[in-house]
């Protein structure tokens, strides 16, 4: 290791300083080739913390603590082998560093790392982002457990996750920050139950927890999550019923239980959720009919989608056939080739671009076709917002 005089000066202030903050599990000698220690190397060149020799004095501690969290992103995850990777470790502004984004002074604000080859486990440290907002690091080849350093980060409002090969429990809910309003968990190896404290996250928009292995029943915590708009808990192993206290989610457009093992009916109550544009709770053993309060004109106008096991291969399925008696919805045993391109996109965001019934004009789903149905909802939202907030006054 060849570090000049001023370099090694400087690396032995990291050292002391980085350790002392908790960003390292040690004080290391300059010759380690442990990956914190690569990053504190990298870091001992004047030029790669911004600033001069004689600015040092003056450089801000959370600076330095940034960049050096993202050096060791880099180097522990395969970075050299990324898909893209412009500006890392070459840059001195992590700002100007691919898929970086900053608010002001260099406070790093989003990571947006998705489908670029990114391997091995993430670093506990990302826990220390003062300013970080979004994390999104989906479809990548991320193994291990999620860091509850990181999840716990007080400063997030989106994670992002899905696609990976995570394994271990579901994260400490009791610790993730309750202005979070985008949990992604979607398609890893994550295992445990959903824990009631999913109640607090009151701001939360989006949940997705689907294609684990998470056990247990759905908590009636849910139904406290008043700004929820999708709720994606496919492919588990989920047990019980239907929870009545999904009716309270008056601003919920998607719900998908599919795959699971729940039984009982589909309440009743649930068809007074006028936002709501697809439920899906196909290859379950839930039974009875899908209610007629789905099917009401005036009461579900946004609705497009219902896709249950009608008379399929589950020996118990629901009835469907409510729907076809002149309600807006409409049932499907199996979904029409013309909307599997929606099946399939049912992980995305309900404010996403436009699926393929827009683009052929309506592709069966109803009298309103994709983007009246959004316009619609739109306006819905915002009528019910103004009434909550008034209600509140």
């Amino acid at each position: 290791l060849n570090l000049t005089k001023n370099e090694a000066q400087q690396y032995d202030v990291l050292n002391i300083l980085l350790f002392a903050e908790g960003l390292t599990s040690e004080q290391y000698n300059r010759s380690s080739c442990e990956i914190e220690n690569q990053a504190i190397v990298w870091m001992s060149n004047y030029r790669r913390l911004g600033v001069t020799e004689d600015e040092i004095g003056f450089v801000q501690l959370r600076t330095i603590y940034q960049r050096y969290v993202l050096a060791l992103l880099y180097i522990t995850m395969d970075g050299p082998n990324w898909v893209k990777q412009n500006g890392w470790l070459q840059d001195r502004f992590a700002c100007n560093w691919y898929a970086i984004s900053c608010s002001y002074l260099e406070r790093i604000s989003e990571i947006r790392l998705s489908n670029n080859g990114l391997k091995g486990s993430l670093p506990t440290q990302l826990g220390y982002m003062p300013f970080l907002r979004i994390i999104d690091v989906s479809n990548n080849e991320i193994v291990g457990g999620l860091p509850n350093e990181m999840t716990s980060n007080p400063s997030l409002h989106e994670i992002d996750v899905s696609n990976n090969m995570l394994n271990g429990s579901i994260p400490s809910i009791a610790n993730i920050s309750v202005v979070i309003d985008r949990l992604v968990f979607s398609n890893n190896d994550l295992s445990g139950s959903i824990p009631t404290e999913i109640g607090r996250f009151h701001r939360m928009r989006r949940l997705a927890l689907d294609g684990n292995r998470i056990k247990g029943t759905i908590p009636t915590e849910i139904g406290k999550l008043a700004d929820l708009e999708a709720l994606d808990l496919a492919t588990n192993q989920l047990t019980g019923t239907i929870p009545t206290e999904l009716s309270e989610l008056q601003f919920m457009e998607r719900l998908d239980l599919s795959d699971n093992m729940l039984n009982g009916t589909v309440p009743e109550v649930m068809g007074g959720l006028s936002l709501l544009e697809s439920l899906y709770i196909f290859n379950n053993d839930v039974t009875g009919p899908i209610p007629e309060s789905f099917c009401r004109p005036g009461v579900t106008l946004s609705f497009a989608i219902i896709v249950a096991s009608c008379n399929g291969t589950h020996s118990v399925s629901p009835d469907c056939t409510c729907c076809d008696n002149g309600g807006l919805a409409q049932c499907f045993e199996e979904l029409p080739a013309s909307l599997q391109g929606e099946l399939q996109d049912r992980g995305t965001d309900p404010d996403s671009s436009s699926s393929s019934e827009d683009e052929e004009g309506g592709g069966g789903r109803g009298n309103f076709n994709g983007n009246v149905r959004r316009q619609l909802n739109q306006r819905r939202k915002l009528w019910l917002r103004h009434s909550r907030f008034e209600a509140t006054e």
